[in-house]
């Protein structure tokens, strides 16, 4: 065996060219939708001898979908054979972690084979698992950052969130609460009111039950309203109240509501009695810094874009008058508070995290 300090210094500079290389963009390879197109583009390219442009199109894949142990397994047989084995080894460890969590028989079949290339490619660089546990290397990863919170509305696959969340993007993707992530890009954005409709770039991960705009022209002050927090499923939605119909003179497209948030609100859906989104929250900082005048009732007013602005971005998204659900899909609970469960359910399943990469990161 080499030594551990020459070991040490291989196995870091190999890792930190994979990195440097990751930021790389192959000339010739279509703009992919989904992890699993990218996924099929890397095969395809493959079959066509074509190692450089199934590389990127595996790191794409993995870079939408971290945990897809195929993918992994599939960029280190393409590193092995391209003489590049410390990156070879990084994601064969990968996908054995992976197929190790799985039940399937693919998994095990796959796990298999995937052990014998570890031994293998040990063998051949005369190194051990002990070298890569002792630095416990993991693939490069692109250093994506969560910027702020939106959501679904409708079955199409349009949502809505904070403009500052994703004004600075090079590229743009959500994580929905079961961490499966999926790419989006900006439609519109409306700077007067930090506002921004996305769209997914595969609808098929729109969940069953989607949300639909209530009427929000029908809210009174003390009429009750409710958020949920993304970040803790299954806990009791909040529940505030509307305290003033049009919180800015000659504007009436906001309204003020107190609710008791636990972090900033930017982005996060206000709902009514009936489970529909009767408007969006605006980020504390966005209020302060342009809406300095609004003068609040009391401590802990917070303001939202009323949903009948918010319908009116979105022309192919019913309103009121036509809600949003699919074929044979029941109407929601009546009210939240009483039937907490479905609702919190409906709404937790369409609320997503706002990911980016910042134009002047990696890569762009």
């Amino acid at each position: 065996m080499i030594s551990s300090r020459s070991t040490t210094s291989l196995v870091r500079s190999a890792l930190a060219s994979a990195c440097l290389i990751l930021a790389l963009v192959m000339p010739g390879i279509s703009r992919a939708q989904s992890a699993g197109e990218w996924y099929q583009q890397a095969f395809e390219f493959s079959l066509k001898g074509d190692a450089d442009k199934a590389i990127e199109a595996y790191r794409r894949a993995i870079e939408l979908q971290p945990d897809w142990a195929e993918a992994h397994h599939g960029l280190a047989t393409l590193y092995f054979e391209a003489k590049s084995g410390v990156q070879a080894i990084a994601h064969l460890r990968k996908a054995e972690a992976l197929y190790g969590r799985r039940a399937d028989d693919k998994a095990k079949k796959n796990l298999a084979i995937a052990r014998k290339n570890l031994d293998k490619a040990y063998r051949l660089l005369n190194l051990g698992p002990e070298d890569f546990d002792a630095l416990t290397p993991s693939p490069p990863e692109i250093q994506w950052q969560a910027t702020g919170t939106g959501f679904l509305i409708g079955p199409a696959g349009y949502l809505l969130t904070s403009l500052h969340a994703v004004k600075d993007a090079d590229r743009i993707r959500v994580r929905f609460p079961r961490d499966k992530v999926v790419s989006a890009e900006i439609v519109r954005s409306f700077v007067v009111y930090d506002a921004a409709l996305l769209k997914l770039k595969d609808a098929s991960a729109v969940p069953p039950r989607v949300l639909s705009f209530g009427d929000s022209s029908r809210l009174r002050p003390g009429d009750p309203v409710y958020a949920v927090d993304p970040a803790r499923s299954g806990t009791p939605p909040y529940r505030g109240s509307l305290q003033t119909v049009n919180a800015v003179e000659d504007n009436d497209s906001i309204f003020a509501i107190v609710l008791p948030w636990e972090r900033d609100p930017g982005g996060a859906p206000v709902f009514n009695e009936s489970g529909e989104v009767v408007g969006m929250a605006f980020s504390k900082a966005f209020m302060e810094k342009n809406f300095s005048a609004l003068e609040a009732e009391k401590a802990g007013t917070d303001f939202a874009l009323k949903a009948s602005y918010l319908a009116g971005v979105l022309p192919e998204i019913s309103g009121p008058d036509r809600k949003t659900r699919k074929p044979g899909e029941e109407p929601r609970p009546a009210d939240p508070a009483k039937n907490t469960g479905t609702f919190l359910e409906d709404a937790w399943q369409n609320l997503v995290s706002i990911e980016t990469l910042p134009k002047e990161g990696p890569g762009k």
